[in-house]
């Protein structure tokens, strides 16, 4: 066998043993007593991919007794002894579950024999603002100049801290949210779409307090004063010259603002070029903070543009008109702008990578609160797996680069089925 040939099968051979290594850790509990996770007793290998003579029951070093993030480190020849030290209970079961999630895209990846479907671009992923006080603004999103009939499922999980006063204005929240989006796409004839979005609601204390202070002190980032409260304690109180805007409530599902919308082609030709049109329904508790209580409507110009064989632009730019912010006073709401640019590379006709950039501007009239008063930026990385021809599923995290109008972090798990 020749160097490039053993180097190939070495490569093949770690990406089976991380893989099947990062699916146990997502399947088992990563710490059980005595400090032990699922790989006490080895893990037993038995990809077409690894030779005959290297399959068998293996150990990575004593790691695979430890947490998925301390195997990775010690992968990568790093010591572990500091990410043990700073990093809590918590955020190492939270690593190793989205790094099993992972685990199972890459393992999809690399075995051989999977179906694979015809080669073409999946479209954005589903980012929403989950900002508790833009959840019922217009809520728009990145999306696809292309139309097409599809039920989707999209769960999106966020952590949002503000605790500013002014003059006139007192945001008291600290919270976690999950919004679960149930979305459904018609096509009309050749050039329309027609949608339907039903948003359902979870705010609560939430249980990322400890592992984000954690990882704000390991990386030296601000914690927007986050410290200076309880961990995971729930607080949704929003106070405008003196009077309760939103009380919000913690735990439950709620209904929020429902979304329809139409979608026309404009130009079929590459680049795709279509126009959106939305309505937001006043049908969330706007005194509760799942929605506005007013309608809100708008407009987006959408463009996708291919750049090769195997890379998608997509690109947005709209107008969202608001109404008022009624809660248990009315607020007046400002019309404001958005826009985005999202890349897809199409990395195999299964499996596509992302990066995203979305950013809005504030509904809100000066507030005196920089957070509230300037526009929201949403970066985003993630990728979409194509399972079979009408069946997708996506992944993705989240992060606030202006620290406005957004929440901390996002991470979003979503579906699609095409019918």
């Amino acid at each position: 066998m020749t160097d490039r040939e053993t180097d190939f099968m070495d490569r093949h051979y770690l990406i089976n043993m991380i893989a099947y290594y990062f699916l146990q850790q997502l399947f088992n509990p990563p710490f059980n007593k005595g400090g032990q996770g699922g790989f006490g007793k080895g893990l037993i290998i038995k990809s077409p991919l690894i030779p005959l003579s290297q399959r068998g029951r293996l150990r990575c070093y004593d790691i695979l007794n430890f947490s998925a993030l301390k195997c990775v480190t010690e992968l990568t020849n790093k010591s572990t002894k500091v990410w043990k030290n700073k990093f809590s209970h918590t955020i190492r079961i939270i690593l190793n579950i989205f790094l099993g999630l992972g685990g199972v895209i890459a393992l999809l990846v690399i075995t051989p024999g999977l179906k694979r479907t015809a080669y073409a671009f999946q479209g954005p992923l589903y980012i929403r603002n989950s900002h508790p006080m833009f959840v019922g603004t217009g809520s728009p999103v990145l999306e696809s100049a292309q139309i097409r009939e599809s039920f989707d499922v999209d769960l999106t999980y966020s952590s949002t801290y503000l605790v500013r006063n002014s003059g006139e204005w007192s945001f008291n929240i600290d919270l976690e949210a999950l919004i679960t989006d149930l979305r459904l796409n018609k096509v009309v004839g050749n050039r329309l779409e027609l949608g339907l979005d039903l948003p359902l609601i979870d705010y609560y204390g939430g249980i990322l307090d400890g592992m984000l202070k954690s990882y704000h002190d390991t990386f030296g980032f601000s914690d927007y004063g986050r410290g200076l409260r309880p961990d995971n304690e729930f607080l949704f109180q929003v106070n405008h010259n003196g009077l309760t805007v939103v009380e919000g409530k913690s735990g439950g599902v709620s209904l929020g603002d429902i979304k329809i919308s139409a979608r026309e082609v404009l130009s079929a030709n590459d680049p795709v070029i279509s126009m959106n049109a939305f309505l937001e329904l006043p049908t969330g508790d706007a005194d509760k903070g799942y929605g506005s209580g007013g309608y809100e409507w708008g407009m987006t110009l959408l463009m996708d543009k291919t750049l090769g064989r195997s890379l998608m632009a997509y690109t947005n730019l709209g107008i969202v008109f608001a109404d008022k912010y009624r809660g248990r006073g009315g607020i007046d709401l400002r019309n404001y702008l958005f826009g985005g640019l999202g890349i897809e590379w199409m990395y195999t006709r299964n499996l596509s990578l992302y990066t995203q950039f979305f950013i809005q501007d504030t509904p809100f009239e000066k507030t005196g609160i920089r957070e509230m008063d300037e526009p929201g930026s949403i970066l985003s990385f993630g990728a979409k797996y194509l399972v079979s021809r009408d069946f997708a599923l996506e992944l993705s995290f989240s992060e606030d680069p202006n620290t406005a109008g957004a929440p901390d972090f996002m991470v979003s798990l979503g579906s699609s089925y095409k019918y």
